[in-house]
């Protein structure tokens, strides 16, 4: 299992550098174009996401499943996933029209996702106890806060426009209380059709940064 400081020491990378998008190949540019003229639309915003997906790989950010983060986080897997409550996203960006909503102008709401592990009990006791859980959720939602360094790379990336939006997985520590929580980690999240066009299909994520 790959540990979080790994993880970490990889995504620093592109951050050692200049932040530049790279250009796609010229046969990636007609995949698009074409499936775009032949009005076969789902495979023309597939064709864009896998190009952009293509981008942030090369830039040197690791691409990796949720449960793969919870995992490094906790040193273990969870046993159960749930959906948290709902909270309020503070900035998307359209990557069809080149537009950003954010303020007062995104008020898109979601509901958080929730990884648990629980405690082993008696085969008698009729309720289950958590040994830990951990939460997907909007960053103004962090209780803890985020790191003077991490907003640093939050407003380079949302410069860049390369991603649709940011969120936050932590553990529940860190969404309650004030408390500096270690563990917490911040992803780029990448989409085929943004919140406010139908959002459906794939969705990827990308390690930024954790503290």
């Amino acid at each position: 299992m790959i540990s979080l400081r790994q993880i970490k020491e990889q995504a620093e990378e592109p951050f050692e550098k200049d932040l530049k998008i790279p250009n796609p190949s010229n046969r990636r540019k007609r995949r698009i174009k074409t499936f775009k003229d032949a009005n076969l639309y789902s495979q023309y915003v597939q064709e864009i996401l896998d190009m952009r997906c293509w981008q942030a790989e090369k830039m040197g950010f690791p691409c990796l499943e949720l449960d793969e983060i919870v995992q490094a986080i906790m040193g273990e897997k969870h046993s159960h996933v749930k959906k948290g409550s709902r909270q309020s996203i503070e900035w998307i960006y359209n990557h069809h029209s080149n537009t950003v909503l954010s303020g007062e102008d995104c008020n898109w709401t979601g509901s958080c996702t929730q990884w648990y592990k629980s405690k082993p009990v008696p085969w008698y006791t009729l309720r289950e106890e958590d040994k830990w859980r951990v939460q997907q959720g909007k960053l103004n939602s962090l209780k803890s806060g985020i790191p003077y360094e991490a907003a640093e790379k939050l407003v380079q990336l949302r410069e860049l426009k390369l991603f649709n939006a940011f969120s936050i997985i932590a553990p529940m520590d860190a969404w309650q209380s004030k408390r500096e929580t270690s563990g917490c980690v911040l992803i780029g999240e990448m989409w085929v059709i943004p919140i406010g066009e139908n959002k459906s299909g794939d969705e990827v994520n990308f390690f930024i940064t954790s503290w």
